[in-house]
């Protein structure tokens, strides 16, 4: 068995089951596999002697989420300093997307504001019109909240 067809099959099975295809339209399939592996479908049924070969390494694949480059630990202190290393990766990014979002309030609060300034400049210059105009102008629209 070649490695490289090989490693293109289960990588090919990865793309598939995370939901990220590059060549067709996502569904698990062996027609779908072999395209996305580059590989003929005779071949992908010659590395994989059975069916049920395939659904074992896709149900691997499903049940522990590692591929073989991925870091697995082998004791725990490890597993705990992987999982420290993530969680500050997570609050980094926490903390960004907060950042992000407060910048984004204030420019909003900003926005309102001047929104609200511009809406009394103009009911300012409506009025000073209807006065000018003296009783001969009859708004078509009455504004029910200042009365």
């Amino acid at each position: 068995m070649k490695e490289k067809t090989h490693q293109a099959i289960v990588d090919a099975l990865d793309l598939l089951a995370s939901g990220k295809p590059a060549k067709t339209n996502g569904k698990i399939t062996g027609v779908n596999l072999a395209k996305e592996a580059g590989v003929s479908k005779a071949t992908l049924y010659r590395y994989f002697d059975q069916n049920a070969d395939l659904q074992e390494a896709y149900d691997a694949l499903r049940k522990h989420g590692v591929r073989e480059d991925d870091v697995v630990p082998e004791t725990i202190e490890q597993a705990n300093r992987l999982l420290k290393n993530e969680v500050k990766l997570l609050r980094t990014e926490l903390a960004e997307v907060r950042r992000q979002a407060e910048l984004s309030n204030k420019l909003k609060a900003h926005q309102i504001q001047l929104l609200w300034l511009e809406n009394e400049r103009l009911q300012e210059e409506v009025a000073r019109m209807l006065a000018r105009q003296g009783g001969n102008v009859v708004p078509l629209v009455t504004d029910v909240a200042r009365k």
